[in-house]
């Protein structure tokens, strides 16, 4: 277990709560790397060590949580996590496990049978994952067109996306990739205020009980993690991002101008800007230098122009801002690190622009040229998770990743499996 879900779990009136008889507490300390017991004071940590010292720093009156020989690790730090995004999967058809594009059907169907979508409404599912289906191809319009029948969106591909198409026919097959979706989504209604908090609620609970007790959220709802704040339901501490270019959730763009969030509440700070530089390794949406081996006419697209990000880094950097750029292919991250390194060297910029640590989320398929620049005071969240693809489609520099020594940040859905497993592995004695 953590030491963040026990201190939220455990409370008493006097504002103190003796934890004790863990089997091993890491505190991850140099002077003192491990402890028995310990004391939370109006929720700060206080007589971490033995028994007896963590009895004395409490008192009698304090409420006893007894671990029963626990193995306790401090609280998980996600570096890359969707909250609302988590929350609305969850409360909706999850794909992740389908197998065929007749197996996405069938959980649809099941889905719809205990919650029947109203007319005019959308039934919307999220996860499914071409790699899984026999032949590693995408599902088409067909495949559901029998038991949800819609209207097709034909229309030319859109800067930085693409409407998969029918190699012999032209026809769309309905598969949208990347700013292609927002075709799509500018039709579908956005979540309810009270959807959204539902499904941030839905997250948080799922997060705290796995002992996630502070993340990085690129792309929010700000004023609905603030409402939440001061109802006392957010268990968690947010480090935010703004989005500057959108996605297909809809949330709400920012400027420069937009007022920064400093420790609110001691819960949530907004001090990052969130860019979409390209799209994904799956959809072939990651912008590459050279084609992709197994669909030789395809490079991927970038989503925003390279002069307007080079231009909107300068800006956002010299506001003050701390940067962070989706970008997956070798092309992206080329271009981000030529916009980061203007951005640094500018005026505008100031000399505090080294000092925002600048980051490249993602950062999956790098030139080996560019790999060193990555050292210049940038930061590389890095994703692992499309290694399958990688190895699929034997994108050029595809190793390059395994010599660099980067963050793993798993999707919200991903990291809870991990955490899952852990906790199976380890049974009783588990660190969550």
């Amino acid at each position: 277990m953590s030491l963040g879900r026990l201190s939220l779990e455990a409370a008493s009136s006097s504002g103190r709560t003796l934890f004790f008889n863990a089997s091993v507490v890491h505190t991850v300390s140099p002077t003192a790397p491990s402890a028995a017991a310990w004391c939370v004071i109006d929720g700060a940590f206080s007589g971490v060590g033995s028994l007896a010292v963590a009895t004395a720093a409490c008192g009698a009156s304090a409420a006893r949580v007894n671990l029963h020989g626990a193995v306790v690790v401090p609280g998980l730090i996600d570096s890359h996590l969707h909250l609302l995004y988590g929350g609305l999967k969850l409360a909706r058809p999850q794909l992740d496990n389908a197998s065929s594009a007749a197996e996405v059907v069938s959980i649809l169907l099941a889905h719809v049978a205990k919650r029947p979508v109203p007319p005019g409404g959308w039934l919307q599912g999220f996860g499914w994952d071409q790699e899984r289906f026999p032949g590693k191809v995408y599902p088409t319009r067909e495949d559901l067109d029998g038991a949800f029948p819609h209207t097709p969106l034909p229309k030319s591909d859109p800067q930085g996306g693409r409407i998969v198409r029918d190699p012999e026919t032209g026809e769309p097959t309905g598969v949208f990739t990347d700013t292609a979706m927002r075709l799509v989504a500018a039709r579908v209604p956005r979540p309810s205020r009270n959807e959204s908090l539902s499904a941030l609620r839905l997250a948080l609970a799922r997060l705290s009980r796995h002992g996630l007790t502070a993340i990085h959220d690129p792309g929010e709802e700000v004023p609905l993690l603030k409402e939440l704040i001061d109802e006392g339901a957010f268990p968690l501490r947010s480090y935010a991002m703004v989005l500057a270019n959108g996605n297909e959730l809809g949330e709400r763009l920012a400027t420069p101008s937009t007022p920064k969030i400093r420790d609110y509440k001691g819960r949530l700070s907004v001090q990052a800007v969130k860019f979409f530089v390209d799209g994904a390794l799956g959809s072939r949406g990651a912008a590459m230098l050279q084609n992709y081996s197994d669909a030789p006419l395809e490079r991927g697209q970038l989503r925003v122009r390279e002069e307007d990000f080079k231009k909107a880094a300068k800006e956002w950097a010299g506001a003050g801002w701390q940067l962070a750029a989706h970008a997956i292919g070798d092309r992206a991250n080329r271009l981000v690190l030529d916009a980061y390194e203007a951005a640094c060297e500018s005026g505008g910029s100031g000399s505090g622009a080294p000092d925002l640590r600048l980051r490249i989320e993602h950062f999956q398929v790098v030139n080996a040229s560019d790999l060193p620049r990555i050292a210049d005071g940038f930061l590389a969240d890095f994703v692992a998770f499309d290694r399958d693809i990688l190895d699929e489609q034997s994108v050029p520099d595809r190793d390059i990743w395994q010599s660099a020594v980067l963050a793993t940040s798993p999707p919200l859905e991903s990291t809870l499996e991990r955490l899952q497993r852990l906790s199976a592995a380890h049974g009783d004695g588990c660190p969550f």
